[in-house]
């Protein structure tokens, strides 16, 4: 059972990993910081030296656009 699920959850990740490099590279940044690296908006702002709204802003983006590739 546990082989089973690595396997399908390994999928998953090849599927992200391809919808993230064709992604913008600039929103495939906050996915990697946010889900990846586990850091907060603010966090992730002051590390890119952007405002906290512009990664509100390109958060909520990027999920929805990475949503719309994986449900496919």
């Amino acid at each position: 059972l546990v082989v089973t699920e690595l396997e399908a959850r390994s999928g998953d990740l090849v599927a992200l990993d391809e919808a993230l490099q064709r992604m913008d590279p600039t929103l495939a940044r906050f996915i990697e910081m946010r889900f990846f690296g586990g850091m907060s908006h603010p966090s992730i702002a002051r590390a890119l030296g952007v405002s906290l709204s512009s990664v509100e802003r390109g958060w909520r983006t990027a999920r929805a656009w990475l949503y719309a590739r994986m449900a496919n």
